[in-house]
C-alpha cells in the first residue's frame, strides 16, 4: 500500500525521524504533486544518508532530470549502476537523459544494456528504433520497432518509429492507418 506507506513516512519525517526510505517515499508523493524541486531536495538528503542505495540514486537521477540538471542525473544513474550493474531501469533512464542531452551514442549503449538486463522490456527496443531512425538506419529501426511490438503491441516509441519510417518511405496511407489505429487503441 504505497499510499499508506507514503503517508506514514511523511508523518515520521514531521516527527523528526529522518531515514532515506522516508525521504524517498515523501519525494514520490511530492513528484506526483508536481513539486519537483522539493522532491529533489528530499532525494539529495536520502542519497547523502544512503549513498550506495541504487533505488534512491535512480530516483535522484529522475528528479534531477525533471529539474533540468542533466549532468547530475547522469551522475546519479551512473552511481546507481555502479552499485547494481544489472539495474535495467537505471540503464534505461541513463539512456533517456543522455538522449535528451544529445549524446546519442551513449544513449544507444545505455538502451542496449537496459535491453540486455531486461530482454522482455519493450521500451529500450522502441527507443533504439527511434535512435536508429534518427541516424537514417531504416532497416535497423524497423527491426528494433518490430521486436518492441512483439513485447508490447502498444509501445508508443515503436509505433511512432514505424509511422515515421512509413512516411520516410512514402507509404503515407500505411503511416496514417498505423497511427490512427494506435491513437484509437484503448491502452
Amino acid at each position: 500500500n504505497v499510499e499508506l506507506a507514503t503517508r506514514l513516512a511523511t508523518q515520521a519525517l514531521a516527527f523528526g525521524m529522518e531515514h532515506p526510505l522516508f525521504l524517498n517515499l515523501r519525494a514520490f508523493r511530492l513528484e506526483r504533486e508536481g513539486r519537483d524541486a522539493e522532491a529533489l531536495s528530499d532525494l539529495r538528503k536520502a542519497a547523502r544518508l544512503a549513498p550506495r542505495d541504487a533505488t534512491i540514486l535512480n530516483a535522484l537521477g529522475l528528479a534531477s532530470a525533471r529539474c533540468g540538471y542533466l549532468d547530475d542525473a547522469i551522475d546519479a544513474f551512473e552511481a546507481a549502476i555502479a552499485e547494481q550493474p544489472d539495474f535495467s531501469q537505471a540503464h534505461f533512464n541513463n539512456g533517456w537523459v543522455r538522449e535528451e542531452a544529445g549524446d546519442l551514442a551513449a544513449a544507444k549503449r545505455c538502451y542496449m544494456r537496459a535491453h540486455e538486463t531486461q530482454p522482455d522490456a519493450a521500451e529500450p527496443l522502441g527507443r533504439l528504433a527511434g535512435l536508429s531512425l534518427r541516424r537514417g538506419a531504416f532497416s535497423e529501426a524497423r527491426d528494433y520497432a518490430e521486436r518492441a511490438l512483439v513485447r508490447d503491441r502498444y509501445n508508443a516509441s515503436a509505433v511512432l518509429a514505424l509511422g515515421k519510417l512509413d512516411i520516410e518511405q512514402g507509404a503515407f496511407c500505411q503511416a496514417e492507418s498505423r497511427l490512427r489505429a494506435f491513437l484509437n487503441c484503448p491502452a
